[in-house]
Formats: structure tokens, C-alpha cells, sequence
């Protein structure tokens, strides 16, 4: 029979190397191990040197080497979001006109929709996110500063959930973007299955100011918040945005609802031609925060919930 030497142990084969190679051996598993870990950093932290990009409201593909670290927001609803989007930490200005969430008011402030140019570049800002109907002149004065800038435009409620998903993209925050965009589904979907059920559908004005009469029309966002919410819009028909309007109209309209400011409603309850509109005869003038119907953000679906229940309070007993 073949007698074997005996098995050493590890820890004896170690003791017999050369100190050079036990050393190089140390240093070996040490490598190993640091590469292991950040291996494992890597698979889960954010990845702020990968690059972000994203089309905005003028069809222009905007491209970050990185996330941007600071964020200057020239509009209130552009604020909205960005904080639903968890990027507090990164906002460094927005506008005197930004009042949600209340953090937003501590922020240093850029100008209302007169942007100070100069007040933006000296945030040092790595991007803009303007509104392209209200900082078209900022936008353009920026870009030729070198600044970058990218625009958003929602005129719906599709087109903002668009723009949160958009604006997600261009700052690595694309997740949560989806997270904000599936509750907003979400909730707009109860609503709707909730009106859905009732046997009429409320006509409803909305007005922007008595006087002059200006009313929200077709294809906007206050538009679509009215349609979701189970009612009717009765100034569709003077075309898409916000409109100039007649009192004599209104009578011919005849709206169940007028949804307005405190002011405009009294002025409209005081209007003598008005009194044969059923809303007006009814007193059915009622007032909703102006943010969740003006503001094209995250908290429009909380517009839809409050008009819904306005005009459908019956289904929302049960």
C-alpha cells in the first residue's frame, strides 16, 4: 500500500511560504475584497456620472454628462413638481410666485415671471426647467448665456403628466417620475369610476376673471379637470385655451355651475343680466383653490377630486 504524507494544514503551508509571498498573498486578498465592495456600491448607488437626456417642449433633446446637482425652477407649477420628484436637496432658486410645498417660499427667488437673468446665472445653475409659454424670453436670453435650459408646455392633463415624466428623465429622477404619474392615474381613475355612474353631468363655466369675462376653454388643462371630474364645460365651443366671453353668452349657456374666485363670484352674483342662469339662481358659484385648477402639476388630480365631489356629491357618500 501506498502511504501518503500527511495533509498539512493551511495555516502550516502558510507558516512555510516566504514572507514575500505570504505578504503578496495579503495583499491579493485584500484587492479582492475592496473589489467585492465596490462591486456592490456600484449595482446600487445612484449613478450620478451616467449621463441623462430627454426631449422637451420644443422638440429640442437636451443631454447632461450627469444628473444635475443644482436646479433652478422659473415657474410654480415646475417647483411642484420638481419637489414631488424628491429633488429638494438640488433646488437651489425659483420664483416669488412658488408657494408649494411651503419649503418652496424659503428658496432664493429668481423673479416671478420677470426672470432676472442675472440672478439665475449667479445660482450657477447646471439646469433650468422653465415653462415655455411664460419664460420664452428668459429661455432664449439664457441659452445665449450658455446656460441650460429645458422647457416643458403641458396644455392637458396628459401633456403634465408628459412633462413630470420628461422632466424625470433630464434629472435622473425617471423612477419616481413613473411613481407620481401611476398615483395621478390612479386617483383620476377612482374618480371616474365613481361619476361614471351618475344620470346627469353638471354644465359648468369656468372663470379665470368677471371682468372683463375671460373663461377657460377647449383643450386645456382646467378644461380636462371639469371633463374628468364628471361635468361638462359649456365654453368648449369659443375654441382651445383661455377665452374672452360674453355675459350675453353665458345666459344662453345657461351653466348649473360657476366655478370662480370669491371676488368674481360676487361680481357675478351682482349682474343683473345673470339672474335668470341657473347657477346664479342657485347661488351654485363656488370657489376652489386656484392652484389645483391653474397650476399644470402634481396636485391637479387633487382639482378633479374637489370639482367631482362639487358637482357629484352623491357619489362620494357611498
Amino acid at each position: 500500500m501506498i502511504r501518503l504524507p500527511p495533509r498539512r494544514s493551511s495555516q502550516r503551508m502558510h507558516r512555510l511560504l516566504p514572507h514575500s509571498m505570504r505578504k503578496l498573498l495579503a495583499h491579493m486578498v485584500s484587492a479582492l475584497a475592496l473589489s467585492s465592495v465596490f462591486a456592490a456600491y456600484l449595482a446600487c448607488a445612484p449613478t450620478w456620472a451616467s449621463p441623462v437626456s430627454a426631449t422637451d417642449a420644443r422638440g429640442k433633446r437636451i443631454t447632461l454628462p450627469a444628473p444635475p446637482r443644482r436646479i433652478v425652477s422659473l415657474a410654480p407649477s415646475i417647483t411642484e413638481i420638481l419637489f414631488a420628484l424628491n429633488l429638494d436637496g438640488r433646488i437651489v432658486a425659483d420664483t416669488t410666485y412658488c408657494t408649494y410645498p411651503p419649503q418652496a417660499r424659503s428658496l432664493p427667488h429668481i423673479g416671478d415671471y420677470r426672470t432676472s437673468l442675472e440672478k439665475v446665472v449667479a445660482q450657477r445653475p447646471d439646469l433650468v426647467v422653465a415653462s415655455l409659454s411664460a419664460n420664452h424670453q428668459a429661455v432664449e436670453g439664457l441659452e445665449r448665456l450658455g446656460v441650460k435650459v429645458f422647457a416643458v408646455d403641458p396644455k392637458t392633463v396628459a401633456g403634465t403628466m408628459d412633462a413630470i415624466l420628461q422632466i424625470g428623465k433630464i434629472t435622473g429622477a425617471e423612477a419616481q417620475a413613473r411613481r407620481v404619474v401611476q398615483t395621478m392615474e390612479a386617483r383620476i381613475s377612482a374618480v371616474k369610476r365613481r361619476v361614471a355612474r351618475a344620470k346627469r353631468h353638471p354644465k359648468v363655466l369656468i372663470v379665470l376673471q368677471a371682468q372683463p369675462l375671460w373663461v377657460a376653454g377647449s383643450s386645456n388643462f382646467m378644461d380636462d379637470v371639469v371633463t374628468l371630474a364628471g361635468g361638462i364645460n359649456v365654453a368648449r365651443d369659443a375654441g382651445p385655451g383661455f377665452k374672452t366671453y360674453s355675459m350675453e353668452r353665458v345666459v344662453v349657456d345657461r351653466p348649473d355651475v360657476i366655478l370662480a374666485s370669491k371676488e368674481d363670484a360676487a361680481r357675478l352674483l351682482a349682474t343683473p343680466s345673470l339672474a335668470s342662469v341657473p347657477a346664479v339662481r342657485r347661488h351654485a358659484l363656488y370657489t376652489i383653490d386656484p392652484d389645483l385648477l391653474a397650476r399644470p402639476g402634481p396636485r391637479l388630480v387633487l382639482g378633479v377630486e374637489a370639482v367631482a365631489r362639487l358637482l357629484h356629491p352623491g357619489a362620494f357618500r357611498r
